[in-house]
């Protein structure tokens, strides 16, 4: 029979940079079979454009968290249908408004279905400090990604001071006494350090993802090209509004991915345009329920661009 699957999660905040660090775990891992799962909550896979590459099994679960209930049907097929494959590894990025908290239950529920299985090697979280003190106790969901880990790296130290990433130490200790703890700039943390100090911390609990909690979610479908300086200023508008914004656009000064959470606005250009890429062009924007939300992005799409919104629906 053959070894079970390592399982590793990779969770954190809306932009936190756990796609830059699932890119240096798939580096040091390319001596393995590798299977990629990753979770959006937008209806277009925003992150996984960015991630494919040969010889990786690739699989990507949008529209919701993979640990709600509003999707999690298909979280359970698809890992049923990975441990068929020929992989060693399979990495989950979750998305950012995640819970993990149920993934032990999860895997013991999948386990006298599968041949294989997984081994759960632990939970890993990236914490943005420049902002993880100003949502920490808005969203549950954020708690709960330290606590389901053991591994808790501490990322954009260079955009936060001392006194700040002390706050932050001592907020997670709190939270996760037994967490190991490191500071990063850029996800640039020893891939050889999990091996040390990531394990299953064995913590189990129902996930905060449910459909009632569910957070507001917009996806913008575009077909055509848009000025980037109306694209510009429509992302601005919604600064009181939105946790996240990201897409990629065609505009007049060419293709652009746009990766916007909290005050880092980031438009910047794409080189390599494929078949895949034209095809998920679009807008994704994850913020605050609410009846003014939705009429400041409709209105504001409006104004812009003299047109209705394609919205594509949740």
């Amino acid at each position: 029979m053959r070894n079970k699957i390592k399982l590793y999660i990779i969770s954190g905040f809306l932009g936190s940079g756990k796609t830059t660090f699932l890119k240096r775990v798939l580096a040091d891992f390319s001596g393995e079979r590798l299977g990629v799962l990753v979770n959006e909550f937008g209806v277009i896979g925003v992150d996984g454009t960015t991630l494919r590459k040969d010889g990786i099994e690739y699989v990507e679960v949008n529209n919701g968290s993979i640990f709600c209930s509003c999707i999690k049907a298909n979280f359970l097929k698809t890992l049923i249908s990975l441990q068929k494959q020929d992989i060693d590894v399979l990495v989950i990025e979750n998305s950012g408004l995640a819970d993990p908290s149920s993934i032990n239950s999860i895997l013991t529920e999948l386990d006298h279905l599968m041949e294989r299985g997984y081994d759960y090697k632990g939970s890993i979280c990236m914490v943005d400090s420049s902002i993880f003190l100003r949502y920490v106790d808005m969203l549950p969901q954020l708690t709960n990604q330290i606590i389901s880990s053991s591994f808790v790296i501490l990322n954009k130290t260079d955009l936060a001071g001392a006194e700040k990433i002390a706050q932050i130490r001592q907020r997670v200790n709190k939270l996760n006494p037994g967490a190991f703890v490191i500071e990063a700039v850029q996800a640039d943390v020893p891939i050889s350090l999990l091996g040390e100090h990531l394990k299953n911390s064995g913590f189990d609990s129902d996930s905060y993802n449910t459909p009632q909690n569910r957070t507001a979610t917009y996806t913008i479908k575009l077909s055509k090209k848009y000025s980037k300086t109306d694209i510009e200023t429509f992302a601005r508008g919604l600064k009181n509004f939105a946790l996240r914004i990201k897409g990629f656009v065609n505009t007049d000064e060419g293709w652009i991915h746009i990766d916007i959470v909290d005050d880092d606005y980031r438009f910047k250009p794409v080189a390599d345009i494929d078949d895949e890429l034209i095809s998920k062009q679009g807008i994704v924007i994850i913020g605050k329920n609410g009846t003014e939300f939705d009429d400041t992005v409709t209105k504001l799409w409006q104004q812009l661009f003299g047109e209705q919104p394609n919205y594509i629906e949740e």
